[in-house]
């Protein structure tokens, strides 16, 4: 399994937002994609770690580059 971990600075209260779009990947059927997490910081609740996982390297590098044109 390969994957991306980010850090993110979120505006104040949108949280949960960003909760509601991660929860819609699974049913996009993305090829490859296994799952995401979203950790928030305790010491600072508009701080947060991001994890999406893929199946292999390849996938994950197919995903990670721009789409051209």
């Amino acid at each position: 399994m390969y994957g991306t971990i980010a850090r993110l600075r979120v505006k104040p209260g949108s949280t949960a937002k960003l909760s509601e779009e991660l929860a819609k990947y699974p049913r996009l059927k993305i090829a490859g994609f296994v799952t995401t997490m979203l950790f928030r910081m305790d010491a600072d609740a508009d701080e947060c770690y991001l994890v999406v996982a893929f199946k292999d390297k390849e996938t994950r590098r197919q995903r990670a580059r721009p789409q051209a044109g």
